[in-house]
């Protein structure tokens, strides 16, 4: 069993979940995102930024700590909140379409809210759940109400997430309702 809650959490790392969200947006709604650089500051900022910090960390021992899972997953937030900030910032620079400028917020307003309870409040809500029910959220509210059934996706993310003890309940609620309340904040706003 603990090597299928890997394999779970393995396949839906927040990196992948945001490349099928960007496919997923290229195929149905491809007025989403300005243009093809758009596409392609996406699959910098939100997907090729994140999952950098992990070989970086193995390579170069930035974060010093003996639990090396810890010292990937911090990393990792702070690439993300790194990344997600280039992305809303050329959102903004580069004058793209209001669905653009909300996924960039979204996805840096959950960062940062993960950035603070991780290294401020030390309760690491999970990235991992935040990376399924944002995506998660974007489908839904801006293609259809059908898009809920994929919120049965969280389900097996939360037991391997219980199962391989990486989360607690708390962690994993917090995580998934973290950027939920970032895109509606972000719609707010835009």
């Amino acid at each position: 069993m603990n090597k299928l809650a890997k394999k779970i959490r393995t396949i839906t790392i927040s990196p992948a979940i945001a490349f099928l969200l960007i496919l997923f947006i290229f195929i149905f709604k491809n007025s989403f995102l300005a243009n093809t650089y758009s596409y392609i500051i996406a699959l910098t900022t939100l997907i090729i930024l994140p999952i950098i910090a992990y070989p970086i960390q193995k390579k170069f021992n930035i974060i010093k700590n003996p639990d090396q899972r810890y010292a990937e997953r911090n990393l990792a937030i702070i690439f993300s909140v790194i990344g997600y900030l280039i992305g809303f910032i050329l959102s903004l620079i580069l004058k793209t379409p209001i669905t653009e400028k909300v996924l960039y917020s979204t996805y840096l307003l959950s960062a940062i809210l993960i950035f603070v309870f991780s290294f401020i409040f030390k309760i690491n809500a999970s990235g991992h759940m935040a990376g399924i029910a944002g995506p998660i959220a974007v489908v839904i509210y801006y293609f259809s109400n059908y898009y809920l059934l994929l919120c049965l996706l969280l389900i097996p993310i939360i037991w391997s997430s219980l199962k391989l003890k990486r989360h607690s309940h708390q962690e994993l609620v917090l995580g998934t309702f973290i950027p939920i309340i970032a895109l509606i904040i972000s719609i707010l706003i835009f």
